[in-house]
């Protein structure tokens, strides 16, 4: 009996560790905040998903890190227009403007990316930032909501 459990203990604690450690390592939350979308997806109102947003990028900028952020189309129509803004990052907000219109829409399922230099901007590791993403479906409905996000360092 001693056998058999000096054998599952150390099983038992690294499978509750790396429960933890996956559980800890959630990198974003959505505020409540209301949108205005035409979607019919119950699920997930929210017609776009954060899918990373790192930094700092190279090459090093004395003014201010370079920040990637890549969004994803959930929703069920296209996007004509896209912004998504930094708000506590420093003395003035950080506006990421998505090359989306009318003529260039961003289809149902597609992501995008766009990177900006933070001039006078700055962030630290394991600290959650609003991020505000704003933009237009191609019926003309309106969203805006606010996500909590980390701005993780690239892998490379």
């Amino acid at each position: 009996m001693k056998n058999n459990l000096r054998k599952i203990l150390p099983i038992s604690i690294l499978v509750m560790i790396s429960a933890l450690t996956l559980s800890a390592c959630q990198t974003k939350t959505t505020s409540p905040i209301t949108t205005t979308t035409s979607t019919t997806d119950v699920t997930n109102p929210q017609p776009v998903d954060v899918l990373s947003v790192q930094g700092p990028l190279p090459p090093i900028n004395p003014g201010g890190p370079n920040v990637e952020i890549t969004l994803k189309n959930v929703s069920t129509e296209p996007i004509i227009s896209l912004t998504a803004i930094f708000t506590n990052l420093g003395p003035h907000d950080f506006d990421f403007n998505f090359e989306v219109g009318s003529v260039n829409p961003l289809s149902p399922g597609a992501s995008i990316s766009d990177t900006q230099s933070l001039i006078d901007g700055g962030f630290s590791n394991n600290v959650l930032y609003p991020l505000t993403i704003e933009g237009t479906l191609q019926s003309g409905a309106t969203f805006s909501y606010i996500e909590q996000v980390e701005i993780v360092e690239p892998l490379n």
